[in-house]
Formats: C-alpha cells, structure tokens, sequence
C-alpha cells in the first residue's frame, strides 16, 4: 500500500513539473513576440519623437529576445542543451 502511495505521489509531481515547464515554455514564447508587436504598433503611431523613443527599442529588443529565447526552446525540445559543451572538447 506504502509503495502505492509512493507512486502516486511521484506521478502528481511529474504532471505538476511538466504543466509547469510547459506554462514556462509558453511564457517564454509569448513575451517576445508582445514585445516585437507592441514596439512595431507604437512605431506605427507616428507619434513625434516617441514612437522612435520607445517604439524602435522595443522592436530592437523583442527581435532579439524572440531569436535567444526560441533558439532555447528548441535546445530544449531536441535535447541539444549541451552542445557548446561538446564543441569545447576539440
């Protein structure tokens, strides 16, 4: 029964860690691509010297953190997480 027990809780605390990665993942998708879209909406604007401001930064940044982020995921995912570690055995 004790063994019983064991495995359900370790099942409950898989599927808690795999909804929790995957909200991570999700969130770590999503981010970037508010932060591309809302700095190209502002720039769209036309507003006098903010939408340069604010805007072109924001699209600058989301661009960038849209590339890092998914070039992460997909590590991730295709489970090439340690391949800058492989390169350093050369």
């Amino acid at each position: 029964m004790e063994k019983l027990i064991r495995s359900n809780q370790a099942r409950d605390f898989t599927e808690h860690h795999h909804a929790e990665e995957t909200v991570k993942l999700i969130f770590r998708g999503l981010i970037p691509v508010v932060f591309l879209v809302s700095g190209v909406v502002i720039l769209g604007l036309k507003l006098p010297g903010w939408s340069l401001f604010i805007g072109l930064p924001l699209t600058i940044f989301g661009t960038v953190f849209l590339i890092y982020s998914y070039d992460e995921i997909l590590g991730k995912k295709l489970g090439i997480q340690d391949y800058k570690d492989e390169e350093k055995d050369y």
